[in-house]
């Protein structure tokens, strides 16, 4: 059960609910974006399942690669917010861009970038503040900052599905184009890095510390940890690839009762 002093401080604190905020946006694209990637592949690009999982394959594998590239970079730097706010800067046109193609290789890369910058890493942000500040709260207000995610992806899920029949897949891209600017803006405005101080030299998350992860990664409990988030993270990226197509070429449902599908999914993850 959240407490109304957790819920106080994200609210109160402009960091908090900046990146609370940033994520709600966020959410809304990805809840509008997920869901109708695969019929925008088929439509418009006009490819098949095959080529629908491989768009989800190389975006898996870029957002991946960016996380630990970003993390690695952050950590030895000691400076995230710019790397984000480079991200989405370019992550703009990238969606404009979107809109309008019909190449499925252009069409792969273009989706693929615009998922890195959404899939950037607020929380670790979000753990530096709250590391600088040694709140006891600090699970709570995790929570708290990911309900917004989550708050979006509902509103974006049902709300995606109108737009896409009244204005297409130009309409819904262009429509996501819009909210990576309003979380640009916020992000500019409202999010800074948190003071380094009380945290470990940069020479021991580099060393020491790292070695320690590793190790600690190698354990039995973690490495079955590690080892069911991969296999369920599989079934479910293949089960929102592939079941909008079911439910639009097998089922017969309009792009209104895809959203409402997916905007069910993320009810789970409410705290």
């Amino acid at each position: 059960m959240l407490s109304g002093g957790a819920i106080e401080a994200v609210m109160t604190d402009p960091v908090f609910r900046s990146i609370f905020i940033i994520l709600i946006i966020q959410g809304v694209a990805f809840g509008s974006q997920m869901p109708f990637m695969p019929l925008w592949a088929t439509e418009r690009l006009g490819v098949g399942p095959v080529e629908v999982g491989t768009i989800s394959l190389v975006t898996s594998l870029a957002t991946t690669a960016f996380g630990l590239g970003y993390g690695v970079v952050t950590d030895r730097t000691r400076r995230r917010v710019p790397w984000l706010v480079v991200a989405f800067g370019i992550a703009i046109p990238l969606r404009i861009a979107i809109a309008w193609t019909e190449s499925f290789v252009v069409g792969t890369l273009l989706y693929a970038a615009i998922s890195i910058a959404m899939f950037t890493l607020f929380f670790a942000i979000l753990g530096d503040w709250l590391r600088h500040r040694n709140d006891e709260r600090g699970a709570e207000i995790s929570n708290i900052v990911r309900l917004g995610f989550t708050i979006g992806w509902l509103i974006g899920s049902f709300g995606a599905g109108r737009v896409v029949a009244l204005y297409g897949f130009d309409g819904l891209f262009l429509t996501t184009a819009v909210l990576q600017v309003l979380s640009f803006a916020v992000l500019v405005l409202g999010v800074r890095d948190a003071p380094f101080v009380n945290i470990a030299p940069v020479a021991e998350v580099g060393g020491v510390v790292a070695k320690s992860v590793w190790r600690d990664l190698m354990q039995a409990p973690m490495a079955w940890y590690l080892l069911t988030t991969v296999c369920t993270g599989a079934a479910s990226v293949a089960r929102m690839t592939m079941l909008p197509l079911y439910l639009r070429n097998v089922v017969k449902v309009d792009t209104d009762s895809v959203g409402i599908v997916f905007g069910i999914e993320p009810v789970y993850e409410i705290p």
